[in-house]
């Protein structure tokens, strides 16, 4: 032990040593922000619902716009932890709403109701951008995905929606998929 403190360290060893230190406290705190797990073991389900309607989500100042939902049921006795995913083909802006340079799209999973103040409803990790900048010319459509997960949601009827919100040129959804994994333990 006294060969280490005892020797000189060079310039760049000194570097490298407080490098490697900052990364894993770097890490560590990264980390905190985060939540992660592995769900309890129960019985898992799955529901789906989808659609091939075209979907215009109009621009700034509205309010999100339900695109799909699926009822699901937590046996009495249990709560359950959800997972959904979704995705969708979205194109930039709205038909006939030119004149919009950017558009912006954003979407969330909520359980049982439009989103509420507090967010208590949102899945994590709550809003997620599905696109944002300039609109394009060409190409003119992607195939935008979120996922979500809310956990110990207690028994009864319940229903998972997917809402879209945007800004500035909106955006309009089509060929829009929504699937639900149940864990009721």
């Amino acid at each position: 032990m006294r060969r280490i403190f005892g020797a000189n360290l060079k310039l760049w060893q000194g570097i490298v040593l407080l490098t490697v230190l900052l990364a894993v406290a770097g890490g560590g705190l990264a980390l905190a922000g985060s939540g992660s797990g592995v769900f309890a073991q129960g019985n898992i389900r799955l529901a789906s619902a989808w659609t091939d309607d075209s979907i215009d989500i109009f621009g700034s100042n509205n309010p999100p716009h339900e695109v799909l939902n699926v009822g699901i049921n937590i046996p009495s006795g249990k709560q359950g932890d959800i997972q959904a995913s979704f995705s969708a083909d979205l194109h930039h802006g709205v038909p006939g709403q030119g004149g919009q340079p950017y558009a912006y799209c954003f979407g969330r999973f909520t359980l049982d109701a439009a989103p509420k103040q507090d967010n208590s409803n949102v899945f994590h990790p709550g809003s997620q951008q599905l696109l944002g900048g300039s609109v394009a010319h060409e190409p003119d459509a992607l195939t935008v995905s979120m996922i979500g997960y809310i956990r110990k949601v207690p028994a009864g009827l319940h229903t998972v929606r997917v809402y879209v919100s945007s800004a500035y040129a909106g955006c309009e959804l089509q060929a829009a998929v929504l699937n639900v994994v149940v864990n009721d333990h």
